[in-house]
Order: C-alpha cells, then structure tokens, then sequence
C-alpha cells in the first residue's frame, strides 16, 4: 500500500473493489473540491491495481481531447491487436472518408447552409457510435480486466461529458471486464441510466486527521522540528483545512531525517 497518501482508506478501498469477482459496483466516482485530492487518490488507486489489469487513463483538461482522440489513445495503452474490430472500423471510416468529394456539395443559401451542417454533424454522430460499439466488442473479449481513469471531468468538453455519461457508462454497466474510476469537481449523474446500479460514489472533504498524517512524514523521511511532532501536525491540518495538496506540500519543506542525523553527527 502506498504510505505516501493518507487516509481516504474507504475509498481506495472500493477501488481494491472495482476487481473483486462478480463485482457490484463496476463504475467509481470521486468527487471533491479543488485541492481535496482527487487526483493523488486517483493516482495512489492506480498504483495498487492487479498485475494483469490493463490501464486507460485518460487527462480530460485538454481542450483536444476529443471522443476520437480518447478511444485512439485507448489502443496505444491496450494494443491494437486487442482491439481488431474497433482498428478494422476506423480503417473503414478513414477509407469512406478519403473518397468524400467535398466540391459536389452545393451551398444555395441559409436553408441549404444549415442542412449541409446537419448532416455533416449525423454522420459524425454516426461514426462515434460505430467505434463505440466496436470498442466494447473488442473490450468484451478480452481476458485480463481493463481499467479505464478519467480525471478531471468537470474540464472536458461538453461531447466529450455527453459521451462519458451516456454512451460510455451504458455500455460500461454490461461489460464484465471493464472498470471505470472518474474523478473531477463535477462527475457523471446516473439518472435512469442502467449504469445507475452498478456505481459507488464517494466524496471527498479533506483529510483532517494528524494521525493520518503521520506515516506519510515517515515515508517522505521527513522529520518534524517541534516537541509534539503529533500537536504541530494537527494545527498544520486545521490551517490548511484537511486540503491534502496544501498539507504536502508543507509537509515537502520539513527537514530530512538524513540531513537531521548528519547535523548531530557533526555535533
């Protein structure tokens, strides 16, 4: 186990969870505040993952990360030779595509202007859903479990929100070998979806205890230059207001125990 996170034990544990067989709850979501962890959670549950777990994680901050751009990066982590059915379908949208002769497309006005648009956007739509559908296929056979991370969903594009919590996640509530972790401000609402039965979520408010505290200074080598190592940790938290982020990085600029012990030594 990671003893440079701390505390959050219930919720890396439904991560631990996610790969428990005839798993309930497939989908985990981690919400918080800003500076509240979710990130470093997301990170530390991945690091703790099966050996033979496939990843997927995926940045949504990036104002380029498309639908597209998320499903092709899936193939540089997975391979795309676990994926035949989803590489042979963008092989033949690429092939329809090419023979597209934009110069027989004949503009005549607003009317014609905003038709042209529409059908352009449904096939673009009609496209997606093919190598959505394709990429479950694919995802469906496989073996070992895949676990796809996303964070940052409150930063994603609006297809790309739509996506996750449509199409994705409905597919996701049927695929025995997909696990799904989303982090971010914002995450997913399930509504009558049927991914609605099969996710946990949890919210995250800070770490406020000391004592969880306490393993992480010892795993850092840091050491704490006050009397009450215990009593300087605590006011530090309240200050700081259980924000982990901030609590790290103050916890960062402490002392080693090395340099500590080579000082006495001088001594």
């Amino acid at each position: 186990m990671n003893r440079t996170f701390a505390n959050y034990h219930t919720q890396r544990a439904a991560f631990r969870a996610l790969f428990v067989e005839n798993c309930s709850h497939r989908i985990l979501l981690l919400k918080g505040d800003s500076g509240s962890g979710k990130s470093s959670l997301l990170r530390a549950c991945l690091t703790e993952r099966p050996e033979n777990a496939n990843l997927v994680a995926i940045e949504l901050r990036n104002t380029l990360m498309g639908v597209e751009e998320i499903l092709s990066r899936s193939t540089l982590s997975i391979g795309k030779e676990h994926l035949p059915r989803y590489t042979k379908c963008v092989h033949e949208l690429a092939n329809r595509k090419s023979h597209v002769n934009v110069s027989d497309v004949t503009q005549m006005g607003e009317k014609n202007n905003l038709s042209v648009t529409l059908n352009i956007q449904n096939l673009r739509e009609s496209e997606q859903r093919s190598l959505t559908e394709a990429w479950f296929e694919d995802v469906n056979e496989m073996r070992a479990p895949l676990i796809v991370a996303f964070d940052t969903y409150e930063l994603a594009i609006t297809e790309v929100k739509n996506w996750i919590s449509g199409s994705f996640l409905s597919r996701s509530a049927n695929c025995s070998t997909l696990r799904v972790a989303i982090a971010g401000q914002d995450v997913p609402e399930p509504g009558i979806e049927a991914w609605g039965q099969c996710y946990a979520l949890h919210e995250l408010f800070g770490v406020r205890e000391a004592k969880e505290w306490m393993p992480v200074v010892e795993a850092l080598g840091k050491v704490i230059p006050a009397e009450n190592p215990l009593d300087w940790m605590a006011g530090t938290c309240n200050a700081l207001k259980g924000k982990p982020k901030e609590i790290m990085e103050i916890i960062k600029t402490l002392p080693s125990a090395c340099s500590i012990m080579s000082e006495s030594n001088r001594q």
